[in-house]
């Protein structure tokens, strides 16, 4: 396609990373809460902000800059979005980010962006990312949409499932194969039905030859400790 980009999907992990947002409105306040959920250390440059941003930052949740961005705000950052409308900000904070290597979205400017966020669909652990190389978000959204509406909670609870057997299985190939055969015997269309019989056959089958984790040895007392 002529329009859009070729991108490599990824999911970023931002957990302790310094990242800026750029502006304050609706766009900018979606931008921080969301790296705030993700446990990014998060700084929001902006002369005004919606009143989240204020209560976010008056709970310490992020750092607030209340005024207009300036060349060395970037400084620093792991990641930063900019989000304020304004061509001629967006085009310094774009310039700045590419000097400083720092990760820069730009909202609805595939052109200014090394990193372009997808619409998404989540469901618990379950987090499925939707992007058209920057072509269009609408349509980003309306395939999100779809998705959403298809997509049961029985994903979220087969993940859930998974997880808690992986927990208490030795890796390797036997275990794999019994996720297939979890999968291609039916897991999901037990847990839709909620039949809870039909989950614990298909476990008990699946998993039979699978050996268990050996429990982690207790941790030695400390020599001495409780001696009268």
């Amino acid at each position: 396609m002529a329009t859009a980009m070729r991108n490599v999907p990824v999911f970023l992990t931002v957990r302790d990373r310094v990242c800026v947002v750029v502006g304050g409105g609706p766009v900018g306040t979606r931008k921080a809460a969301a790296l705030v959920e993700a446990g990014a250390r998060v700084t929001v440059v902006t002369p005004a902000c919606s009143l989240e941003i204020e209560d976010m930052a008056a709970a310490g949740r992020l750092r607030l800059v209340r005024r207009g961005y300036r060349t060395g705000d970037l400084e620093g950052a792991w990641l930063a979005y900019a989000a304020t409308g304004v061509p001629a900000v967006q085009d310094l904070v774009a310039s700045d980010a590419e000097r400083a290597r720092v990760w820069l979205n730009a909202v609805d400017e595939p052109s200014r962006c090394s990193f372009t966020t997808p619409a998404v669909v989540e469901r618990g652990p379950i987090t499925i990312a939707i992007g058209t190389g920057g072509a269009s978000p609408a349509l980003s959204g309306a395939i999100r949409r779809d998705l959403d509406a298809w997509l049961g909670d029985e994903y979220e609870r087969a993940v859930r499932l998974l997880a808690d057997l992986r927990d208490r299985h030795e890796p390797g190939e036997a275990r794999q194969r019994a996720f297939l055969a979890l999968i291609e015997g039916g897991l999901l269309e037990a847990l839709r039905r909620g039949d809870d019989g039909r989950i614990d056959q298909l476990v008990d089958g699946a998993f039979a030859d699978v050996p268990r984790r050996r429990p982690a040895p207790a941790e030695a007392r400390v020599e001495g400790a409780g001696a009268r």
